[in-house]
């Protein structure tokens, strides 16, 4: 059975789980499944993100090399399980400094865009979290940035953003 297969019969976890064992056993694979995820085409390139995101937690090597190609798509991507998944796979893996800064201007747009989904909203939270973690001297404007979010947001965003202001609180002290 192909990639394409598995991605169409459903959303399940299990079929992601059985598509990750897939490119483990043939990395070569991961090209295929990389292609179906930039197409753009909801669900097929949803479901193929997600099984990027998974690879990426269980071996972040394979998608190092996508880095780079996963922001730039970012500035284009509709779907917003995509984005999130991207976005996920970021929050996971070490941004090299030559593009932090890009990345960082990209989250602080959404994180002040009402109209992106919660889920994007909160991994530019923690993508911006992370970036702040290599270069601390971000630590107190994002401190800023969160603490004026917090009144006025979903609960989902205030939690993730109260959350990120203790740890944050805690590593300037």
């Amino acid at each position: 059975m192909e990639i394409i297969d598995f991605l169409s019969i459903d959303s399940s976890r299990l079929n992601a789980d059985i598509v990750v064992e897939k490119i483990e056993e043939d990395p070569d694979k991961l090209t295929e499944v990389w292609n179906l995820a930039v197409e753009d085409s909801y669900p097929l390139s949803m479901r193929a993100s997600r099984v990027i995101w998974l690879l990426a937690l269980k071996h972040p090597y394979f998608i190092e090399p996508y880095v780079p190609e996963i922001i730039e798509r970012l500035k284009e991507i509709s779907s917003a399980g995509v984005k999130r998944n991207f976005m996920n796979i970021l929050s996971v893996i070490p941004i090299s400094a030559e593009y932090a800064g890009i990345l960082f201007d990209m989250c602080l747009k959404w994180i002040e865009n009402s109209t992106e989904p919660i889920g994007v909203r909160a991994n530019a939270m923690s993508i911006l979290y992370s970036i702040s973690n290599t270069e601390p001297e971000l630590k107190l404007e994002l401190i800023s940035i969160l603490e004026t979010m917090v009144p006025d947001e979903s609960m989902g965003i205030e939690t993730r953003a109260r959350l990120l202001l203790r740890r944050l609180y805690k590593e300037i002290r």
